[in-house]
């Protein structure tokens, strides 16, 4: 895998947390015209391209937190 585009948000920092009150955050992520859509599926050609939405939530004193997300790019 080779990531062709990347873009950070960091969203919140400092915030103090409870396990009562989830946190809600809207980003808006504009992917630029020029970079390449998602492969169809079942695409078997090289290369494929693949876009994804990673979210990374680090909390002092917890393990690290990574899931992803994939979206599809017109």
């Amino acid at each position: 895998v080779i990531r062709t585009f990347e873009q950070s948000y960091s969203v919140l920092k400092n915030y103090r947390s409870n396990k009562l009150q989830p946190i809600g955050i809207d980003v808006e992520i504009d992917v630029p015209n020029c970079e390449t859509p998602t492969s169809p599926k079942g695409y078997r050609g090289y290369p494929r391209y693949e876009w994804l939405i990673e979210l990374c939530v680090k909390v002092k004193g917890a393990p690290d937190y990574h899931i992803q997300f994939p979206v599809i790019v017109e």
